[in-house]
């Protein structure tokens, strides 16, 4: 049973209707559920019959227990965000057990979604869904995902996989190379291609008719089962394109090309960037392709929709693209990008997720290196101006460091980061920090924290409460 609202007058809303001249009476004494006139001066408990009968919650297929987890994982890093926020004061308990019920009773239907634009690294079109669908679409990873992880994605695959990040990707990609070379003393070529347009020249209906195959074949036989083939489709047929609230100025949404763009395009062509469930799909379509590498006897490194192969024979490359190509647009509907393709001996070196490897040796790439640096002189030209900006952004200023340095200790950087490090510590910040040896970060120092300014300005504000007691007294005995 739920509980209905009433409005100033005593009167229930039409879901908790028994008919025209009667509502839903719930009799706290005795338990029993009557109907009752509506339009008397007496007050009344209005309910009305669930669409899961009088069933626990915690007895359906999907337990209402199984919820709160799920909720606990979507809030992780949304604090404040006003997606999260609506949701969790909008009567949160409420909600989420109608969600629940909802998905339980195979009614759950998507709703409203969030179109915006991105423009660092480059400009970008994201679809993201509300809290609510953003709950189901966690609950359907979380059960998903472990068994595309044992059953199906390819080793080599890197995007959005516990374990399988940017920093394990390019050390996997200098291991093959070393190992293709025969430790750098055999001519080998890095080859890297792009498929044109992936999210939204993913073909959903071919997609999910797989991805309900593999689920019907891997899935044991349970009522769990029918929920996640039921949420199969409705999660990646829905089209939220088609219902979504633009918050974006057009000139940016005009700026992206054609191919790039998903809002507004019918058919089940495209997925929408933003979603848990985009990502791991794209894990699965990518996984044929990878799989048909590896059958070439290829050795590679994946990551989203961009593959770097370590080649020995550039002729019998050349011919197995041509053939790659084809059986990726005629099997899969997927498009090797045309403009996007390189292939160059290793000795080049080659860029990977924001690394360039040269040799025996990792580099980060000139963008990450150009950001950091100036960010660090703009803080530090700014604090010079202004003693204010110096305290309340010293712990930012630590924090962002320490991001990079965390990245860049993985690199052969010692130079680089002495260079960058020697600028802040001969600057406005450089008296109030601490560079422990071998410059892998920087602390800020006890006595200039946040913590022991707060302690300070307590104790001088006991200091004078002590005075202005002592004062009163000795006035008060005059």
């Amino acid at each position: 049973m739920q509980i209905a609202s009433q409005d100033n007058n005593g009167k229930q809303g039409r879901f908790a209707e028994y008919n025209a001249n009667n509502s839903w009476l719930y009799n706290g004494n005795n338990g029993c559920i009557n109907n009752n006139n509506k339009y008397n001066s007496l007050t009344v408990r209005p309910v009305r019959e669930s669409h899961i009968a009088t069933a626990s919650l915690d007895s359906l297929d999907v337990p209402l227990k199984e919820w709160y987890p799920v909720y606990r994982v979507c809030k992780k890093n949304c604090g404040k965000r006003p997606l999260h926020l609506i949701f969790r004061y909008g009567w949160l308990s409420t909600r989420i057990i109608n969600i629940c019920c909802s998905v339980n009773a195979f009614e759950y239907v998507p709703g409203m979604a969030v179109c915006f634009m991105i423009e660092l690294p480059r400009l970008r079109e994201v679809i993201a869904a509300l809290f609510d669908d953003k709950m189901v679409q966690t609950f359907y990873c979380m059960h998903v995902m472990p068994l595309l992880e044992r059953h199906f994605l390819h080793k080599d695959s890197y995007a959005c996989r516990k374990g399988k990040g940017g920093l394990r990707a390019v050390l996997a990609l200098k291991k093959y190379i070393y190992d293709e070379s025969e430790g750098y003393t055999r001519s080998v070529l890095i080859a890297k291609d792009d498929l044109k347009g992936f999210f939204m020249s993913i073909d959903t209906e071919l997609n999910v008719r797989r991805l309900v195959e593999f689920l019907k074949e891997r899935l044991p036989e349970n009522p769990l089962k029918q929920i996640l083939l039921y949420l199969t489709r409705i999660i990646y047929q829905s089209q939220p394109q088609l219902h979504c609230i633009v918050q974006s100025p057009r000139e940016l949404h005009e700026a992206l090309p054609e191919y790039k763009r998903m809002r507004g395009r019918e058919g089940f062509k495209g997925v929408a960037i933003g979603n848990r469930t985009s990502q791991m799909i794209a894990g699965f379509v990518t996984t044929f392709y990878l799989l048909l590498l590896e059958a070439l006897d290829y050795r590679f490194v994946h990551y989203t929709d961009d593959t770097t192969t370590v080649i020995r024979d550039k002729e019998r490359w050349l011919m197995d693209r041509r053939f790659i190509a084809v059986t990726l647009e005629e099997e899969h509907h997927l498009t090797l990008h045309p403009k996007k393709s390189y292939l160059q001996h290793y000795s080049k070196g080659v860029e990977l997720l924001g690394v360039k490897l040269r040799f025996n040796r990792m580099l980060p790439s000139d963008r990450i290196v150009h950001n950091f640096m100036w960010k660090v002189r703009r803080m530090s030209r700014r604090a010079a101006e202004d003693r204010v900006y110096l305290f309340s952004t010293l712990e930012h200023l630590q924090q962002t460091v320490n991001s990079y340095l965390g990245m860049f200790i993985w690199f052969n950087t010692y130079r680089l980061r002495t260079e960058i490090l020697g600028e802040l510590k001969s600057g406005p910040y450089g008296r109030y920090l601490l560079f422990p040896e071998g410059y892998r970060k920087i602390n800020i120092k006890p006595q200039c924290t946040r913590q022991a300014h707060y302690k300070r300005k307590n104790r001088e504000r006991k200091k004078s409460m002590k005075l202005w007691n002592m004062e009163s007294t000795a006035g008060g005995q005059r």
